[in-house]
């Protein structure tokens, strides 16, 4: 009786839990082996599928802000439901509302505002007395070369995307030659890489201009062979909550020879992540085998460089590396020129967006070799802005940006409106070279991504458009298909008095300053 008095009361949730651990201890040492094995076999399969699963923990983390306010909303509301009278149900409905049509018309939510705002506080930015000048123009559109190059595959093969970058000291765009069909794309590897002038008029895609490679990932191959997903799995914890992989390119290293570079963006930042330049992961060509690929399929491929070591590697100095996704949201944090205040709707006080250009295939940023004098800044290639007002109906150029494709050095900015230029923005153009030539057949033909060109002649510092004329194969629609010919149609056009000077195709590119100063002689003399 005294034993019993003693003993405590167990309630029933502790007799179940405690039945339950005796029972799993039991059940685990009589079946050790077989619990070991299906727990090495969750462990493997999560190693492998950890490259899909990334991307969701990446966007739980970009999205986080979202999240929590949703969180704590419902939270709220679900404690106070039973009060709310028809009042207050109208203020929550009226505000969720409000909200919406917020975002839906004015493209615009506080975490967005808040989160260009402190990309645009991050930037390390130097503004531009002069503006610099353009060189190794390239003349075909991006996407005449992505064409051309599907056109010139005889195999069942298809290119990667085009990439305008440095070369044995010569600006040229490079894409990979990779198997087109499914059982190719699971088991084989990219064995050409294409490289092509982009400044001459018509480069070739023939057998001299491709060289023959190894790589055991490419851009478009699948699963464990694909180059995005191998660069994930090479991630540890810190960079597999913070990077994600943008696009590949391919560029020679300072021994000569051919390298694969996936372009990684770093989100930075708790609830209000941004995306930053994260470095560069190197991949190098191999002889492959069955151990390769099972280090390709638990472990990944490749060297990761950060941003900060870019200065260490001369063959990725002045080099094409950061991701459009990062330069853009860049630029379009330069909506805050004018202070916290100035993207505010109703205010707009200094505001300034990223034109688009109506059926061009190419968005800004434009990738172009700038010089600087008076060492402004460094001589390479630049990702080009051209920032116009808010309003879609005012279209002066108000700002130039000018991002390093390297991820080395500062933003660099040039004020147009500060100084008092009142240069015609790049959304204009095309409507301008159309006008130019009026009997030109322009439901075929189209200009397409407008180029700065800036030069100096006649002892003054012209600020030019350069604009590729191209045929569209199906029509001018939306997703169609352009080139620009074997001898491509230019045009520049003045940004300062409008006019349009069309360019002798045949003529150098190192004569064209001597063409437009007989062209614009007349106009020019005045300054």
């Amino acid at each position: 009786m005294e034993l019993a008095a003693t003993t405590p009361d167990r309630g029933r949730l502790y007799w179940i839990i405690r039945n339950s651990l005796l029972r799993s201890k039991s059940s685990w040492q009589r079946h050790r082996g077989r619990f070991l094995l299906i727990l090495a076999g969750i462990a493997l399969a999560l190693l492998i599928a950890r490259a899909w699963v990334q991307p969701c923990v990446l966007a739980l983390r970009i999205y986080s802000f979202e999240m929590v306010i949703s969180i704590i909303g419902l939270a709220v509301f679900s404690r106070f439901k039973s009060r709310l009278r028809w009042r207050g149900w109208s203020v929550l409905v009226g505000l969720i509302g409000l909200g919406v049509a917020n975002y839906w018309y004015f493209h615009w939510s506080p975490h967005q505002y808040l989160t260009l705002y402190l990309r645009y506080r991050t930037l390390q930015i130097r503004e531009l007395d002069e503006l610099p000048t353009t060189d190794h123009e390239r003349i075909q559109p991006l996407h005449a070369i992505r064409v051309m190059a599907k056109e010139a595959m005889t195999e069942v093969e298809q290119t990667s995307d085009p990439y305008y970058v440095l070369v044995d000291g010569q600006y040229r765009w490079t894409m990979s030659i990779e198997p087109s069909f499914l059982i190719p794309r699971l088991f084989g590897n990219v064995g050409q890489v294409l490289s092509v002038s982009a400044t001459s008029l018509s480069p070739s895609f023939s057998f001299e201009n491709r060289s023959m490679v190894s790589f055991p990932v490419g851009e478009k191959l699948l699963l464990g062979k694909n180059g995005l997903v191998c660069t994930i799995r090479s991630f540890g914890l810190r960079r597999f909550l913070s990077y994600s992989p943008a696009d590949v390119k391919y560029v020679k290293d300072d021994q000569g020879n051919w390298v694969e570079l996936v372009a990684l963006v770093r989100w930075r930042g708790l609830f209000f992540p941004q995306p930053e330049f994260g470095g560069v992961q190197v991949i190098r060509q191999s002889s492959g085998g069955l151990l390769h690929w099972l280090q390709l399929l638990l472990f990944g491929e490749g060297e990761w460089i950060p941003p900060e070591a870019i200065v260490e590697h001369k063959y990725l100095r002045g080099q094409h590396l950061v991701p459009y996704e990062v330069s853009r949201y860049a630029a379009q944090s330069f909506r805050f020129q004018e202070g916290f205040l100035s993207p505010l709707p109703g205010y707009h006080q200094g505001d300034v967006r990223i034109p688009d250009l109506p059926g061009d295939a190419n968005d800004q940023p434009f990738t172009t070799f700038f010089r600087f004098r008076n060492h402004e800044g460094e001589e390479k290639l630049y990702h080009y802005f051209a920032l116009e007002p808010f309003e879609e109906v005012r279209q002066g150029l108000n700002t130039s940006v000018f991002y390093p494709a390297d991820g080395v050095g500062p933003t660099l900015t040039y004020s147009h409106s500060k100084h008092n230029e009142a240069l015609v923005g790049v959304s204009t153009i095309a409507a301008k070279v159309m006008e130019s030539r009026k009997l030109y057949d322009w439901t075929r033909n189209r200009p397409a991504e407008n180029r700065p060109y800036i030069k100096w002649i006649d002892g003054k510092l012209r600020f030019m458009w350069l604009t590729t004329v191209v045929t569209y194969k199906t029509g001018v629609t939306e997703g169609s298909d352009y080139i620009a010919g074997t001898t491509p149609e230019i045009a520049l056009t003045d940004a300062l008095y409008r006019q349009v000077v069309w360019m002798d195709p045949h003529h150098s590119i190192k004569l064209w300053a001597d063409d437009l100063k007989r062209e614009l002689a007349s106009i020019w003399k005045g300054d």
